[in-house]
């Protein structure tokens, strides 16, 4: 395991309408071994606030995902990205990461 993560969960894809799409998706990360990746900050001592995992604990934490695509025309679509990831007990920093994009797009 290269990038010591395994990723278990569902996808969920729904068309309310003509040309609008919703998926949704959620996955459980876990690692295999609590042994983080190569260049991390392991070795400072536990009370570092610039260390990043835990020396124990293999749940990398929730990850969920939303998309809202939309095509206004044949040339013209769009989606709305939204991503959350509430981290687990592999990290030391446990706060939650969000992330939001709204992108159009034009094709000729």
């Amino acid at each position: 395991q290269e990038a010591n993560l395994i990723r278990f969960g569902p996808t969920w894809t729904v068309d309310p309408i003509k040309d609008l799409e919703f998926s949704a998706s959620y996955y459980a990360l876990f690692a295999p071994t609590d042994v983080p990746t190569l260049g991390a900050t392991q070795s400072l001592p536990a009370d570092n606030p610039a260390r990043l995992f835990t020396d124990s604990g293999n749940f990398r934490g929730h990850f969920a995902s939303a998309m809202l695509k939309y095509r206004f025309s044949q040339h013209m679509t769009g989606h709305l990205w939204s991503e959350f990831l509430f981290p687990g007990d592999y990290y030391v920093n446990r706060d939650l990461m969000c992330f939001l994009r709204a992108e159009v797009m034009f094709t000729f």
